[in-house]
Parts: C-alpha cells; structure tokens; sequence
C-alpha cells in the first residue's frame, strides 16, 4: 500500500511565488511543461495579484499545477514557505532540504539529485 502512495506522488515539487505577473507568467509555466521530466508539481502561490495572474495561473488544465490565493501580500519569503508547505514531493526519514536552481532542466537535476537520495531537491522562484 505505501510503494503504491508514493508512486502517485511527485519527486520534485517547484515552488512559485508571483504578484501581478500575469504578462511573463505563461511562459515560466510553459518551460516547466514542457520539460522531458515529468514527475513534478508545480506550486504558484499568488501574493496578492490585481491582474490576471489567476487566470493564467488556471488556464493549462494541467493536474500537476497546483494554485493558491489568499488575496493578501505577504512577501516573498512568506509565500515561499507556503509553498515548501504544500509540497507533496516524495520525503524520506532525515531528509534535508536543499535550494536548486539549475539550467540543465529538470531531467539533469533529477538525474544529480539521485546521486544523494536523502536530500529533497527544491526548485524555488518567483515571478514578479
């Protein structure tokens, strides 16, 4: 029962924070659909927009997008621990948390990230 839990949850959850980014929005989710990788999440945490990120935040009809709002800005770091709360990624006991950007994509970065299976790898950014 538990190898069949963790097979329908993501390795890698990348979390996201905008305000009011609605017009470079698209294209950051695009790059990440379009990735050769797909086991992932993404997480947009919206902190406070006035535009239409939401709308565009909403429009790809794609499970592994996963969009909160509150209507409130709370800042950066705020919103990005929300997101690290949200996550769903596949943990392990002792797991350490570690920031990753990379420009490999997110293949290369799960293929590194094997090499040291007890570290959670996080892609974190934000659009604003």
């Amino acid at each position: 029962m538990r190898s069949r839990l963790l097979a329908n949850r993501p390795l890698i959850s990348i979390g996201m924070s905008v305000r009011d980014g609605a017009s470079t929005l698209g294209l950051s989710i695009q790059s990440i659909v379009n990735q050769s990788y797909e086991n992932w999440e993404l997480i947009l945490i919206d902190d406070g927009s006035k535009d239409t990120t939401r709308a565009v935040a909403t429009c790809f009809g794609d499970r592994r997008i996963r969009y909160f709002s509150d209507g409130h800005s709370m800042g950066l770091p705020v919103r990005l621990n929300q997101a690290i709360d949200a996550a769903s990624a596949i943990t392990s006991p002792g797991w350490t948390l570690t920031i990753s950007l990379t420009l490999r994509g997110l293949s290369g970065s799960v293929s590194f990230c094997k090499l040291t299976p007890r570290s959670i790898w996080w892609v974190l950014g934000a659009c604003f």
